[in-house]
Parts: structure tokens; C-alpha cells; sequence
């Protein structure tokens, strides 16, 4: 990914998507 997903949807789980919650 070009940038971390921690605004995105969380598709990895708690591992990238789900960093920011």
C-alpha cells in the first residue's frame, strides 16, 4: 500500500486497517 489504511476500512484487521480506532 501506498499509505497506511488507518483511515480506511479495516480489511487486515486490528494489524493496519484498524490502527487509528
Amino acid at each position: 500500500k501506498p499509505f497506511p489504511s488507518v483511515f480506511l476500512p479495516s480489511r487486515r484487521g486490528r494489524n493496519e486497517g484498524d490502527k487509528g480506532r
